[in-house]
């Protein structure tokens, strides 16, 4: 399917990135960075468009983290949280991810695309 195929082409670009992904322990240092959540927005936005964090996690993260039994942060490169979020799953992704970028811009951090999230 178009879904299956993207999903193939995020995780090749992904291994680029991160060429040995590994667990690492729950917790502090299994957090993402603003950069890698709105990679995943922009890499899929015509497949998510509006849809929620069900919708995500159903058909985009869980596909891609099954293989290698890792979480998408130890998938994607985790790194030490420097906020925790609590959400609603039912919040368009889209929105979630444009609070985020606003809360980290506000941050006043000239380095804030790279301020991670334990979402």
């Amino acid at each position: 399917t178009p879904l299956e195929l993207r999903r193939a082409l995020f995780r090749k670009d992904l291994r680029q990135k991160n060429i040995k992904p590994t667990p690492c322990g729950r917790g502090p240092m299994r957090a993402v960075t603003i950069s890698q959540m709105t990679e995943l927005l922009r890499f899929f936005q015509d497949m998510i468009q509006h849809r929620t964090a069900y919708y995500l996690n159903s058909n985009i993260v869980k596909p891609l983290t099954y293989p290698e039994q890792l979480s998408f942060a130890e998938l994607v490169g985790p790194s030490q949280l420097v906020y925790f979020v609590s959400h609603f799953w039912g919040t368009a992704f889209s929105h979630f991810v444009a609070a985020l970028r606003q809360h980290a811009f506000s941050t006043g951090s000239p380095s804030w695309e790279e301020i991670s999230y334990w979402v």
